[in-house]
């Protein structure tokens, strides 16, 4: 189980996280904490949040329950006042298909309004709980978290609409000032145990990401184009898999639906049994992909064939309208 806590300075995310803790444990379960604080380059941000997910996956692989206390919507949030953006957009999505596999629930921790996330910060500052003085940009991040969770998301960018991405059913709102510890603890764990059953398996198969609950389409690729600790299909951002990520963004395609695997790694044989009780439709992106397919499935399932994404790239001038099509966008 993966819980992302995210949210304002001073509106009680620490707080909240040791509440969470505590209740969790006598409940039975064990909780790792890791914290996310926001001073680390923004060209090292990505790579310290994989490398999170990959010990969040052991972790969760022993039955444990692991808590972020900030991810990657604090740099989202943030960098729109502080740095006029980020240059991480498309990754979010690629850390979102991780999150999705180990069945992650976003709460977004935050005041009763932002003027309210403004007072808090001045009360804590004055006990030296914050360093830096409040001032109206602090009024401006609150605001951006509060759209996280009422669908005005969208005003953000005119392109994207990240409340769609992330699945309004794994994330919700928390006031922890207004509510009692007792009762948050329990709204976050049924969220979390929800889907149990996928995530207790999937965590066990580097070979897969995104939707494994309730998908509709698995998207079957063929290898890793480079393999580190943090491998996973799809997830590395170099050649075919990160022109495709740019692409999705560039569609504002929505992956809530979709799971991922490779026919050429470990364990792709248990991923697609486990998947196929699940999902409606297989697309193999390539050759390779489509081959190792008919060779291993003997399903009812449609399996249609896509190009490989460097086909595209390379000689169809990135015209994406077939992957479209084909997924039904």
């Amino acid at each position: 189980m993966l819980l992302i806590l995210d949210g304002p300075d001073a509106c009680g995310k620490s707080t909240l996280c040791r509440n969470f803790t505590k209740f969790a444990l006598r409940y039975g379960y064990k909780v790792h904490t890791i914290h996310h604080t926001y001073v680390k380059p923004e060209s090292k941000l990505f790579q310290v949040y994989m490398e999170s997910l990959t010990t969040a996956e052991k972790w969760i692989a022993q039955g444990d329950i692991v808590l972020f206390d900030r991810f990657w919507p604090s740099e989202l949030c943030y960098s729109q006042i502080y740095r006029n953006g980020t240059k991480l957009k498309g990754k979010f999505r690629v850390l979102d298909r991780w999150v999705q596999k180990l069945g992650g629930v976003y709460g977004w921790v935050n005041a009763s309004s932002p003027d309210q996330a403004v007072k808090y910060h001045k009360e804590m500052h004055k006990t030296g709980r914050e360093l830096y003085e409040p001032d109206e940009r602090i009024k401006q991040v609150a605001e951006w978290f509060s759209k996280l969770n009422y669908e005005s998301y969208a005003e953000l960018y005119d392109e994207y609409d990240y409340i769609k991405y992330v699945g309004t059913d794994r994330q919700f709102y928390i006031v922890p000032r207004e509510f009692g510890a007792a009762e948050i603890v329990d709204l976050l764990l049924t969220k979390l145990l929800d889907g149990r059953g996928s995530w207790e398996r999937m965590c066990h198969f580097h070979n897969a990401v995104g939707n494994f609950i309730d998908p509709i389409t698995l998207l079957v690729g063929d290898r890793y184009g480079e393999k580190h600790s943090y491998s996973r299909p799809f997830v590395n951002l170099k050649g075919s898999a990160g022109w495709l990520v740019d692409q999705f963004e560039n569609h504002n395609f929505i992956e809530d639906d979709y799971c991922w695997t490779n026919a050429n790694e470990a364990n792709f044989e248990d991923v697609l049994r486990y998947a196929e009780k699940k999902v409606n439709k297989i697309v193999a992106l390539g050759t390779e992909a489509a081959k190792k397919l008919n060779r291993i499935y003997t399903g009812d399932l449609e399996v249609a064939e896509l190009p490989h994404p460097s086909y595209l790239k390379r000689f169809e001038n990135g015209d994406f309208t077939s992957y479209l099509k084909a997924l039904n966008l």
